[in-house]
C-alpha cells in the first residue's frame, strides 16, 4: 500500500494488523453467533451439550427428578456452559492476541 496506494480496493483483507483491524476482518458482521464458525465455536458447543446431558442424566436417574423438570435442569445447565465456554474463550483470545501479535502497519491515529 504504501508502493501503490492505487491498489487499495483490490486488497480483500485490511492492510493494517493492529488489534482493532484484526478484529474488523475476522468478525465483519459483529454478530454473537458467528463465533460458532470458527474452531473454538462447535467444540464450545459440544462441550456444553455433553454438560447439559450429564446434568439432565444426574437430574432424572440420579435424584428421581421428572422427565420434564429434568429437561428443564438440563437445558439451563447447557445455556449456563455455554455462556461460560465462550466467556473464557473471549477473555482467551483477547488475552492471547494482545500478549503476542506484533503489529507492523499500524493505522494512523486520528
Amino acid at each position: 500500500m504504501e508502493i501503490a496506494p492505487e491498489s487499495e480496493p483490490y486488497f480483500t483483507f485490511p492492510y493494517h494488523d493492529d488489534l482493532e483491524a484484526v478484529q474488523l476482518s475476522m468478525r465483519p458482521f459483529h454478530s454473537p453467533l458467528q463465533g460458532f464458525a470458527s474452531t473454538p465455536g462447535p467444540v464450545i458447543l459440544i462441550n456444553s451439550m455433553l454438560v447439559g446431558a450429564f446434568f439432565g442424566i444426574v437430574a432424572v436417574g440420579f435424584f428421581s427428578i421428572a422427565l420434564i423438570p429434568g429437561i428443564g435442569i438440563a437445558s439451563a445447565a447447557l445455556i449456563l456452559a455455554l455462556i461460560l465456554h465462550s466467556a473464557y474463550a473471549t477473555r482467551i483470545w483477547r488475552r492471547e492476541t494482545e500478549a503476542n501479535a506484533e503489529v507492523r502497519f499500524s493505522a494512523p491515529r486520528t
